[in-house]
């Protein structure tokens, strides 16, 4: 199971092993964005999202921090020639997910 906690320090874990081996905070932050958001997005959309370079030296810069989470996070992570995301069906927890259903959908 892939678990996210970013309330408070950010924290990453797989199988109740803490992640740190990924490359940069921007790994951090791309990983964190695609388990929020749980839809595939474009190459292009990311690196530009993430670096304010020209868009030969952002697509670098993306492989580069796609490779790392593909290291550290193979089955969890679907990195496509165009797009990525999360596998749609990965075993994942994301703290401010589970803060947001309980705010949408709160027990009495």
């Amino acid at each position: 199971m892939l678990e996210i906690f970013t309330l408070g320090n950010l924290s990453i874990r797989r199988d109740g092993v803490e992640v740190t081996g990924l490359a940069s905070r921007k790994a951090e932050a791309l990983l964190v964005y695609l388990a929020v958001t749980r839809q595939m997005q474009p190459r292009e959309f990311l690196a530009a999202l993430l670096w304010e370079e020209d868009q030969e030296r952002a697509q670098s810069n993306l492989r580069v921090v796609l490779s790392s989470l593909r290291k550290e996070l193979n089955p969890y992570i679907d990195i496509q020639r165009d797009k990525v995301g999360i596998l749609p069906d990965a075993h994942m927890r994301v703290d401010v997910l589970d803060l947001l259903d309980a705010a949408l959908h709160p027990t009495v």
